[in-house]
């Protein structure tokens, strides 16, 4: 029997999981070069494969996986049994759906009935939110899947994004969307945008957060740059005197000012450390950058055989020679779990301290903090 994963099929030129971009930024279509796979990404293919195996009733062996990968995947496939239990489907997994020429992809799962139609993708990751309102991934999926299916009676889609891992918001989200709506949406949105993209016509930039995150062209890319600079107040034409710039004082700025560049931050940083790799590439490949040179990394020096040095401090200076530290409370109950110790035995010697406060967006799960302006101006003067 083929595995999933010993076949390399061939990547979608229209890829429903990268939509986000080249739907809104068309020009990125051709100018984003596919990156080489992260650890991240092939702990993803491993979770998934796993799902794959434990909705399709094969043999797992679960010594091949860690803890939290399974309790990820059982999450997953119980919100999968909720649905079948509530109303039988009838259900793929790992189903590629074809849209038109180019724009394919596989759903992690697709259930469906006479009546309505679910498309469920599970995210193993979690330093990025995915949300099920407005995604442009599985609308696609879903618009393949109505195709696929030949479903002309159904009138609910239901879209689902399951990221267990994600911290602070709930691991499972669902959006409905109309059929009519969803229709809609693929004839006067996507159809015209892949159009354009294939004929090359009406191309333009769109710089966002969302739709640069990942996009390689980021640190060579003018309209991001261009865009983080208006963000700041900053004219492009300066950036040759940045030292001579003068960006606006924080405290001067306005609530809805602060509010727009904190927004916009993460995609600063994305922006600024474009450059600086970008620029590291030229200097490494000889170009000469006026005001910058190459020189070697500070590194902190090491003990080579480090055994016998510390022996030898030991017996300069005892056991001033070395230090220990005990392992942090999650580190402790993944090792007890491991040995099938119940992880509660701990519970009287850990305390949660109380976190410094931070500016979260607004759908984060968390409370919101009603702070004593009195003592926190106290605390900062």
């Amino acid at each position: 029997m083929i595995k999933r994963g010993e076949i390399k099929m061939k990547h979608a030129d229209f890829s429903p999981s990268a939509a986000y971009r080249w739907l809104n930024c068309t020009e990125s279509f051709y100018l984003h070069k596919q990156q080489e796979t992260s650890s991240e990404a092939e702990e993803g293919t491993k979770a998934h494969a796993l799902a794959e195996k434990v909705l399709k009733g094969e043999n797992v062996n679960s010594d091949d996986y860690d803890s939290e990968m399974i309790q990820a995947v059982n999450y997953y496939t119980s919100i999968i049994d909720y649905y079948q239990q509530q109303e039988p489907h009838k259900i793929w997994v790992e189903k590629r759906v074809n849209i038109i020429e180019g724009c394919f992809g596989t759903v992690d799962c697709i259930l469906w009935n006479d009546n309505e139609l679910h498309i469920i993708d599970f995210k193993y990751g979690k330093g990025v939110f995915v949300d099920a309102k407005d995604n442009d991934q599985l609308k696609i999926y879903a618009i393949g899947a109505i195709i696929e299916l030949k479903l002309t009676q159904v009138q609910d889609v239901y879209l689902h994004i399951i990221q267990p891992r994600y911290p602070n918001q709930e691991p499972h989200r669902l959006h409905k969307i109309d059929v009519k709506d969803l229709k809609e949406w693929g004839v006067n949105k996507l159809i015209p945008v892949i159009k354009s993209i294939k004929e090359k016509k009406g191309l333009c930039f769109n710089p966002s957060e969302h739709a640069c995150r990942w996009c390689s062209h980021s640190g060579s890319c003018k309209a991001l740059a261009e865009h983080n600079l208006a963000i700041a107040k900053t004219d492009f034409k300066d950036i040759a005197n940045v030292e001579e710039s003068t960006l606006p004082v924080p405290n001067e700025l306005s609530n809805e000012q602060l509010v727009q560049i904190k927004k916009a931050s993460d995609l600063f940083k994305k922006w600024l450390k474009a450059v600086d790799a970008e620029a590291l590439r030229r200097a490494r490949a000889g170009d000469k950058l006026p005001g910058l040179k190459l020189v070697e990394g500070r590194k902190n020096r090491k003990w080579q055989r480090e055994e016998e040095a510390l022996n030898l401090l030991k017996s300069f200076i005892s056991e001033e020679a070395y230090t220990t530290k005990i392992i942090t409370p999650a580190q402790a109950e993944k090792k007890l779990k491991e040995r099938k110790i119940d992880k509660n035995v701990l519970n009287e010697f850990i305390y949660k301290p109380q976190g410094e406060p931070v500016l979260a967006n607004e759908n984060d799960k968390r409370k919101e903090l009603k702070l004593n302006a009195e003592e926190e101006f106290k605390c900062i003067n």
